[in-house]
């Protein structure tokens, strides 16, 4: 799982810190903690705060490590511009796998253009790559079958479009269950999904793109997504042919779904096709802006529904909604707060009393209580 994310000169953050191995300690809703790390967090801000940065700071492992589905665009004006001294973005993730620690540091200049990376597995480098030094360095025998078939001669001037890490990944037989297939692995399994108007808008878990509508139907869903619909009380009678989904009225007539379904609804189709039909093992699944079109008891049903999933080990949310900070759902420690300034602390971390379970926390946020400029 992630434990840790530190970024420094990336987009609006100057120096931001998601620490989801920072617990509290709380006796209610312990499910959500597992192995000592936060499962389940909701990011909150302001419009323009950088809650969709966050999720973007969080995949931007996956640009260059993997070849799943990237949204680039979303990468442009890349660096922090008021950080003039710093020339590049700077990257530092730690992972846990059981007992394990791995922490992999890097370097960028563009989203794809990796300058320095650094890996190390239980506080043992493992392997560094720095351009400007002239530096490659690799100490994975014990993580890879038949190292010494690998080819170690090459210079910096070959991962100029690669990082080496990936290279790694590419050219060697890891161990089968080892430390490494794991890292890579929860990289290989991460999600991220905006759920606004823009069709099935992805990046990572897999590539391609799919008809929502064409995609339940030929999962033979379309029974199940009605009653998914009727979880969230959007009551209708679902019927089909080879490639469209329809609404039957009760005087018979049918009329396609999109061309009735609202904002809300669509959506709704969108993480169904998700949840129910496409993904069978997320490491990590971010939602930005996942309630942008619902209202506030829809989004408390769905936010409910996301939270229980066993397909899911880690979840991240982002929302302007502070309805959605309550005990009953959450922890103080899941949920953290982005301030205008592009700042992140844990709601547990900016409370001058010990936040019990009886608390309206929501209130209490609404009222200023909690410190935080």
């Amino acid at each position: 799982m992630l434990k840790k994310l530190e970024v420094q000169n990336f987009k609006n953050f100057e120096h931001v810190v998601l620490d989801f191995g920072n617990v509290g300690e709380y006796n209610f809703n312990e499910e959500i903690i597992k192995n000592g790390i936060i499962s389940r967090s909701l990011v909150l801000g302001q419009n323009a705060s950088g809650k969709s940065n966050i999720g973007l700071a969080i995949f931007d492992i996956v640009i260059h490590l993997t070849d799943k589905n990237k949204k680039l665009k979303d990468y442009n004006n890349y660096l922090n511009y008021n950080l003039k001294n710093l020339k590049s973005a700077e990257f530092c993730y730690t992972f846990k796998f059981n007992d394990d620690e791995v922490k992999y540091e890097y370097k960028k200049i563009e989203s794809e253009v990796v300058i320095e990376e650094k890996l190390f597995i239980n506080n043992e480098l493992c392997l560094e790559y720095n351009k400007e030094k002239n530096i490659i360095q690799l100490k994975i025998e014990r993580y890879v079958n038949n190292f010494e078939n690998f080819n170690t001669e090459f210079s910096v001037e070959d991962f100029e479009n690669i990082s080496l890490l990936k290279y790694v990944k590419g050219n060697t037989l890891l161990i089968k269950n080892g430390i490494l297939e794991k890292f890579f692995n929860f990289v290989d399994n991460m999600l991220w999904i905006r759920s606004l108007q823009e069709g099935n808008s992805y990046m990572g878990y897999r590539n391609g793109s799919q008809n929502i509508m064409k995609s339940i139907i030929e999962a033979d869903k379309v029974k199940d997504f009605e009653k998914f619909l009727k979880k969230f009380e959007i009551n209708q009678k679902l019927v089909q042919n080879d490639e469209e989904i329809f609404v039957e009225f009760e005087n018979g007539k049918k009329v396609r779904f999109y061309e009735i379904a609202s904002s809300g609804t669509k959506i709704l189709a969108l993480l169904f096709l998700w949840m129910e039909v496409t993904i069978k093992n997320v490491s990590f699944l971010f939602i930005d802006e996942f309630d942008a079109y619902f209202h506030y008891k829809l989004s408390r049903a769905i936010l409910e529904n996301l939270l229980k999933s066993d397909k899911i080990k880690q979840l991240g949310l982002s929302s302007h909604s502070t309805a959605l900070i309550d005990n009953e759902i959450l922890r103080p420690d899941c949920y953290f707060i982005l301030n205008n300034k592009g700042n992140v602390k844990q709601l547990s971390e900016i409370s001058n009393q010990k936040l019990e379970e009886y608390h309206n926390i929501e209130k209490m946020y609404r009222a200023e209580v909690f410190d935080y400029e």
